[in-house]
């Protein structure tokens, strides 16, 4: 019983210490050794850590990241394409991403080549070369025209080319695999200003024309459904020059040197939203932000300042808003969440529905502003390169 005893005191591991065999000693002191080892292991780690996260905070934050610099000059064509930028060089037509990745390059060679993007879709062309293509670079249309072609715009489903020139000009309409739809051949008196497509499936086209056989330059807009292939409105304006026109929430926006005028598709003034007087200012750019559209004006710039500003205006569906800088600006633009205020040297920032202003520095000299992508990225001219600088965010 005792020798039995004996035995199963030897073979236990769980006996008090110093009262057991040496051997089981020692095994214990090995596993406490170990434990402590790797206690000691773990408080070194967290504190290396811990010391390299205060290290980084210690290292001063710039205003902006460091900027991306393109391989195209200033002056040469370059459009925003939704958080892409499409430009062309060297023959070559460019997309790139918000990182200055190139994404897809095509040959687009000649003196007249040009291009614009879109819904989605690219549409270029080179005398009577016409190129339609897919976010994604690849080739949808590659045809010959039989005549030069002056510009080209297109909508999600629709591509529109204005073709010829004089009398014999006319607008080709086509869909995405370059099927023509229609051909709108009254437009011999008029010298094409722009056109586009409108409505919330971007279906109907808006032309802008200028009639300059009367005693006066007269304003000529007018609306066409391609589904029915019909005109749906026209309207004559020779009270001012018509520069510029988007689409928001049913109406068409005219922006002209004396007023910023909603009409409707037929072409008719809206009765529930009168005209906002402009004179002496200039769109900027407009955007959607939520359920508006708020279009950015800025000053008419005055020679004393050198072609700087330092008011804009922000114009939404019910709201215009005067936006004061402390210093003169060179131009401005719309962001995701604020509008961007750009001097030689630096950016100030406003939050949508403040009028304070925060300034910061930019990384490099700024000469003028491209073009300014959905993601907050903007594209800057700099003592004759292009770079991509990501914007702080308004606070």
């Amino acid at each position: 019983m005792q020798e039995r005893q004996g035995r199963d005191r030897r073979n236990s591991n769980y006996i008090i210490r110093g009262s057991g065999p040496a051997r089981t000693r020692k095994r214990v002191r090995r596993r406490a050794s170990l434990h402590i080892r790797r206690a000691i292991a773990l408080f070194a780690a967290l504190a290396v850590i811990t010391g390299v996260v205060y290290m980084f905070t210690l290292i001063p934050k710039r205003d902006t990241a460091q900027p991306q610099r393109l391989w195209f000059k200033p002056g040469e064509p370059a459009r925003a394409f939704g958080g892409d930028l499409l430009f062309l060089s060297g023959g070559m037509l460019s997309c790139v991403g918000a990182n200055g990745g190139l994404r897809w390059q095509h040959p687009l060679t000649g003196d007249y080549a040009n291009f614009y993007a879109n819904a989605g879709f690219v549409i270029a062309w080179s005398r009577q070369q016409l190129l339609i293509l897919d976010k994604g670079g690849s080739i949808l249309v590659s045809e010959r025209l039989p005549e030069n072609i002056q510009f080209a715009r297109i909508g999600a489903t629709y591509a529109a080319i204005l073709v010829g020139e004089g009398d014999s000009q006319y607008i080709m309409i086509a869909d995405h695999l370059g099927n023509e739809v229609e051909r709108l051949t009254d437009i011999g008196n008029l010298a094409m200003s722009d056109l586009g497509f409108f409505d919330n499936q971007d279906l109907r086209l808006w032309t802008l024309g200028i009639d300059v056989n009367g005693s006066e330059p007269l304003n000529v807009f007018s609306t066409y459904d391609p589904r029915s292939r019909r005109s749906t409105g026209t309207v004559n304006l020779s009270d001012q020059l018509i520069y510029d026109v988007f689409w928001h929430n049913r109406w068409l926006m005219l922006a002209g040197t004396n007023s910023f005028t909603a009409f409707n598709y037929n072409c008719i003034p809206a009765s529930d939203r009168s005209s906002v007087i402009v004179y002496g200012w200039q769109l900027v750019q407009s955007r959607a932000v939520r359920n508006d559209m708020p279009a950015l004006f800025r000053r008419n710039a005055q020679a004393a300042e050198a072609g700087m500003t330092r008011a804009f205006r922000l114009v939404g569906s019910s709201s215009d808003v005067l936006l004061r800088l402390p210093e003169p600006c060179l131009e401005g633009l719309l962001g995701s969440k604020g509008v961007y205020a750009f001097t030689n040297d630096g950016v100030y920032v406003c939050a949508y529905g403040s009028t304070s202003f925060a300034r910061h520095d930019l990384p490099v000299p700024l000469d003028s502003v491209i073009a300014m992508l959905d993601n907050d990225v903007a594209v800057i001219a700099s003592g004759g390169e292009v770079y991509m600088i990501k914007l702080p965010t308004p606070k």
